[in-house]
């Protein structure tokens, strides 16, 4: 499982953009992946040197804020992040954010952008995750 924890973390992370992405998940192994996933984001360094090793650059904006702040109002649940790191409260950053409880109805299912937002949706058959998979405008 931790392999497959990094490498849906290297194929989100080492993009131009950190294109949001949704990630299916086998019910049965769902909240064990998810617990791991959540302990090893909170690890992730921003960059603020040039000389320290980093693992994240990226900027926040004012419309990824709202695409969480109406996902958590919609009933999805911030799993870590969704908000600046404590220590760059002047800089424009984001923490790296794991969202679940989503639906396909939600506006951060719909929406496309390029920020550390990763979200999460379980599926109990390969029939659900296809329909899920091709229930997206973006074929990213």
């Amino acid at each position: 499982m931790m392999l497959q924890m990094r490498l849906l973390l290297v194929k989100q992370i080492h993009t131009i953009g950190f294109c949001k992405k949704f990630n299916e998940l086998k019910e049965s192994i769902a909240a064990e992946f998810i617990d791991r996933l959540v302990k090893w984001t909170k690890t992730l360094r921003y960059l603020i040197h040039l000389r320290k090793a980093v693992d994240l650059a990226l900027l926040l904006y004012d419309k990824i804020m709202k695409f969480i702040s109406i996902a958590k109002s919609e009933g999805a649940t911030i799993l870590c992040g969704g908000s600046r790191p404590e220590n760059l409260k002047k800089g424009y950053f984001i923490e790296p954010t794991i969202i679940s409880d989503i639906s396909t109805s939600m506006q951060i299912w719909r929406g496309e952008f390029f920020v550390p937002v990763l979200c999460v949706k379980t599926f109990s058959s390969e029939d659900e995750a296809l329909e899920l998979a091709n229930d997206t405008e973006s074929m990213v």
